[in-house]
């Protein structure tokens, strides 16, 4: 048992060749493998920091507006408890239908305004326990997004003046105000810097909706089935009402992300490539130099394929040693980026404030298998090379 763990006698004359004293054929190697190690770990991190960026949009997207959207259009949903029982029946795999009011309004304080939209929310809502801390909405009151307290100088038990216009209606704007009870960060600029979130009730009766809400949110157990349900939902549930998933919401944004890492990846990829270029001419280079002990081992009796082994072996080693360095590297630089936030983006622009990065283990696994194989494939020629050399080429001037 023991004797098949011993590795051959291939395998001992590449790894010693690997830790070979003459300084050149070490400098080379070495390099060869830094080659390799830095086109991984470039690559890595490229991919994880899109998967981070990815999969952060995408968790505050579906905190921020649920999984599914049912609404009617420009008109409001009346009897609204009998249709979130309906919803609720379409399918056992609906966790929950809530109710929102929706409006576009002005908020005003201190002198200052701004544009935003007032959403009430039911108080069972998840996201409202996590957005509140623990504490609850009082009679009137309200929770305001971060940025939007900032810009109007907000703080809690102020009062929040809102002014609301009925467009096409023949009546005045109407103007009431709530308590702020709280600020919130939503993770994405656009709802920190225009949302107010308050009680269902308390929209309903300034909105002068009586028993019609705007729209349900649904959660569903698997987001990433929500087109599936929302057909489901449209089937048994079909006009005056209409249907929205999450990924519709955000269409341009995901298939941005999905473009850019694809371009990314191939641009990367001609980075491994220059790397397996390098390690196919350094292999060529230490054949070259070592042409006479090949004839040696060939004067020997070691045939064509027993020389061919140990290149392959040594291009094994290189890629195997460069591809964990490459992952070990781009591991460290995820939990540096994660840990310290050492890119600042903004929120205006990129909806998040830093870049996050994530590693999704099956690319890892992919892209370290395609490197390695890659690389075997470039040591194959150089390997070759060195198997037909003949004797007495190595030996004729010895």
């Amino acid at each position: 048992m023991m004797g098949l763990l011993q590795p051959s006698l291939e395998a001992k004359i590449a790894l010693r060749q690997i830790h070979h004293p003459s300084s050149f054929i070490r400098f080379t190697i070495w390099m060869t493998l830094m080659g390799v190690a830095l086109g991984v770990a470039s690559l890595l991190i490229v991919m994880a920091v899109m998967n981070g960026f990815e999969s952060e949009l995408q968790r505050h997207v579906m905190f921020s507006e649920s999984h599914i959207i049912f609404y009617r259009y420009q008109r409001g949903i009346p009897q609204w408890k009998s249709w979130q029982k309906k919803i609720q029946n379409v399918d056992s795999s609906i966790q929950a239908v809530l109710a929102v009011t929706y409006h576009e309004v002005l908020f005003v304080h201190d002198g200052r305004t701004r544009g935003g939209v007032l959403e009430g929310v039911e108080t069972q809502d998840d996201r409202m326990a996590t957005l509140l801390r623990g504490n609850h909405f009082s009679k009137e009151g309200c929770i305001v997004g971060e940025e939007l307290a900032r810009e109007l100088n907000l703080k809690k038990g102020d009062l929040l003046k809102v002014v609301l216009h009925f467009p096409g209606a023949d009546q005045p704007p109407k103007i009431f105000s709530l308590i702020v009870d709280g600020t919130f960060s939503a993770g994405i600029y656009e709802y920190a810097s225009r949302y107010v979130y308050a009680p269902l009730l308390v929209t309903q009766t300034h909105l002068g909706m009586k028993e019609s809400v705007s729209a349900f949110k649904i959660k569903i157990r698997d987001p990433e089935e929500a087109k599936v349900m929302a057909h489901k939902i449209r089937e048994q549930l079909s006009f005056p009402f209409y249907v929205r998933t999450w990924m519709d919401m955000n269409q341009n944004i995901f298939m941005a992300i999905k473009i850019e890492k694809i371009v990314m990846s191939v641009i990367l990829a001609g980075l491994v490539m220059v790397a397996l270029f390098n390690m196919m001419s350094s292999l060529f280079m230490i054949v070259i130099g070592k042409t006479k002990e090949i004839a040696i081992f060939k004067a020997m009796g070691m045939q064509r394929r027993q020389v061919m082994r140990i290149f392959l072996w040594q291009g094994g080693y290189i890629a195997l040693l460069g591809t964990f360095a490459g992952v070990f590297i781009a591991f460290g630089m995820q939990m540096v980026l994660n840990y310290f936030h050492l890119i600042p983006l903004s929120g205006e622009v990129y909806y998040l404030s830093y870049l996050p990065a994530a590693w999704r283990w099956q690319e890892v696994m992919v892209i370290s298998a395609v490197v390695i194989g890659a690389c075997l494939g470039a040591t194959v020629i150089p390997a070759k090379k060195a198997s037909n050399l003949y004797p007495v080429d190595g030996l004729r001037y010895e």
